[in-house]
């Protein structure tokens, strides 16, 4: 199903997946889209009738939101956690004292995507010379960083940057006002991405095409 972006009442797309009575629903909805999408849809019991898979979900920026109205049980993505600190964890603690005395709350996933980003286009200036983009982008190619989400490389052939992910499934945690994760696993970049042959694969099928 294809809601439009922006997507306030999402009562016709509940009903018809509930009618298709699925064993499970895998949502790629973010930000007030799916935050409206679980409030509407725990009216409709939806949560006890299927497993819901969410991309994003698990992420501090939609559970902080909904609070106690995020359901249990739903297997949910997210990049990153103030209490799931898998890698660099001293040096992740003393970010989040940091970040929480300077701005007031706990960081986000786009929170510490910033932090990290900011090093890597500094180092990527500094090794291009320039703020050209085509000269940045030909610099980071290649490249390497220890971060606090993990060491990365950004692939030579088709820039993609090797980022770790984290799934796990939201539970009431009494600690904290909003729900967190349990059972987490975590996917390293470099083992999932698709590989530079199956990459020089799609590019080439894509050209056959016409694409």
């Amino acid at each position: 199903m294809w809601p439009k972006l922006g997507e306030r009442d999402f009562s016709a797309h509940i009903t018809a997946i509930l009618n298709a009575k699925p064993e499970a629903v895998f949502s790629s909805l973010w930000g007030g889209d799916l935050i409206a999408f679980i409030k509407q849809a725990n009216a409709y019991g939806f949560f006890d009738k299927v497993q819901f898979i969410s991309t994003g979900g698990g992420d501090l920026d939609i559970l902080e939101p909904l609070g106690a109205e995020m359901p249990n049980g739903i297997l949910a993505t997210f990049a990153y956690a103030f209490d799931y600190l898998p890698v660099k964890k001293e040096q992740n603690e003393k970010f989040i004292e940091e970040f929480k005395k300077r701005a007031g709350y706990l960081p986000k996933s786009g929170d510490i995507f910033g932090y990290v980003s900011t090093y890597v286009m500094a180092d990527a200036i500094k090794k291009a010379g320039s703020t050209d983009s085509a000269k940045l982008g030909a610099a980071l190619r290649g490249s390497q960083y220890e971060t606090l989400l993990g060491d990365i490389t950004v692939r030579e052939f088709d820039g993609q940057g090797t980022f770790s992910y984290n799934i796990g499934f939201t539970y009431s945690d009494p600690k904290y006002p909003f729900k967190r994760l349990k059972d987490v696993t975590r996917a390293n970049g470099a083992d999932v991405l698709p590989s530079k042959e199956e990459v020089e694969k799609i590019r080439t099928d894509a050209k056959k095409k016409g694409g």
